[in-house]
C-alpha cells in the first residue's frame, strides 16, 4: 500500500521534509550554529532645542553690531629718538592738535646736534611732545607753557613716562609773555598755536608773531619754530625773518630768526 500523499508537499512519492507547513519547508541555517544576535543599541534621547537668546528687546528691528575700531597707528604719538625713544605719549581728550611724529621728526632732523645742552621754550605745549623730544635728545632744560588744565596734567604724565623733568606753567601764553621776564633766553623756541579754522577766527599764530615781548625770550642766535596751517599768510613782522618754510600734509613749519630790528628794540 502506497503512503498517502500530503497536500502541498513538493515531491510526489517522497517522504515530506520535516516541519512542512503549507507546502513550504523551513530552511535551517548552514553551519554548526546560529548567527550571533547583535545587541540592540539604546536609543539616544532627543535633546530639546534651546531657544535663541535675543539681546535686543527694544522696539523695531535689532540694530547691527558696531564694527570694532582699531586705533590708527598713525595717530599714536611716540618719542622718536634719544633716551626716551619709543615711549608712547598720552593725548588729552580735548580739541588740542598735537604735533604728529612725521612733523616732529622732520623738525629735529633739521636741528641736528644743536639741541644738545640747549635751553628750550615750548609755547602752546599741548601734549609736551616737542619739549620732551628735545629733552630726550639731550636738551639742557625746558619750559612748557599751556593754558588748558587737562593738557597740563597730560604733560606731567608724559614727562613721567619719558623720565625727564621740565618746568610746566599752566597759564595763558600771552599773559606769560606780558608778565614774565626771562632770566635767560632760550636757544630754541617752539610754538604750535591753534589753527584758525574759518574766516573770522582768532589768528593765534599772527598774534604771537607780532607780540612785542616774544623776541625777548629767544637768544639773538636762537631759532624759532612755528607750526601753522597750510597756506597761512605770513604777516609783516619786522622783528622776525622767515628763512625756511616746509609743508607736511596739512601742516606748515616755519623756521624764523630774530632780525637786527628786534635786537635794537631789546637794547
Amino acid at each position: 500500500m502506497q503512503p498517502r500523499r500530503q497536500r502541498g508537499c513538493p515531491n510526489e512519492g517522497v517522504a515530506p521534509p520535516p516541519f512542512c507547513i503549507s507546502g513550504s519547508p523551513i530552511r535551517r541555517s548552514s553551519g554548526s550554529g546560529q548567527a550571533p544576535v547583535q545587541p540592540v543599541q539604546p536609543v539616544q534621547p532627543v535633546q530639546p532645542v534651546q531657544p535663541v537668546q535675543r539681546a535686543w528687546r527694544g522696539p523695531g528691528r535689532r540694530p547691527k553690531p558696531r564694527p570694532r575700531i582699531r586705533p590708527n597707528p598713525l595717530l599714536i604719538m611716540r618719542i622718536i629718538a634719544g633716551s626716551a625713544g619709543g615711549i608712547t605719549l598720552k593725548t588729552p581728550k580735548t580739541d588740542l592738535r598735537p604735533t604728529m611724529d612725521l612733523v616732529r621728526g622732520a623738525i629735529f632732523s633739521s636741528l641736528g646736534d644743536g639741541i644738545v645742552g640747549a635751553r628750550v621754550l615750548d609755547l602752546f605745549a599741548g601734549t609736551g611732545s616737542l619739549a620732551i623730544e628735545a629733552l630726550s635728545r639731550g636738551a639742557g632744560s625746558a619750559t612748557l607753557v599751556e593754558s588748558d588744565k587737562k593738557a597740563c596734567a597730560v604733560i606731567a604724565e608724559n614727562l613721567s613716562r619719558a623720565r625727564v623733568s621740565a618746568s610746566v606753567l599752566c597759564v595763558d601764553v600771552f599773559r606769560f609773555l606780558q608778565t614774565s621776564a626771562p632770566a635767560e633766553p632760550a636757544a630754541f623756541l617752539f610754538a604750535d598755536p591753534p589753527y584758525a579754522k574759518q574766516r573770522g577766527d582768532r589768528d593765534y599764530a599772527a598774534e604771537l608773531l607780532l607780540h612785542p615781548g616774544l623776541p625777548l625770550f629767544l637768544s639773538p642766535e636762537g631759532l624759532f619754530v612755528l607750526e601753522v596751517a597750510q597756506h597761512w599768510k605770513l604777516p609783516e613782522a619786522p622783528a622776525w625773518e622767515c628763512f625756511r618754510r616746509k609743508r607736511y600734509g596739512s601742516t606748515e613749519t616755519l623756521f624764523l630768526r630774530r632780525t637786527p630790528c628786534a635786537e635794537g628794540g631789546e637794547a
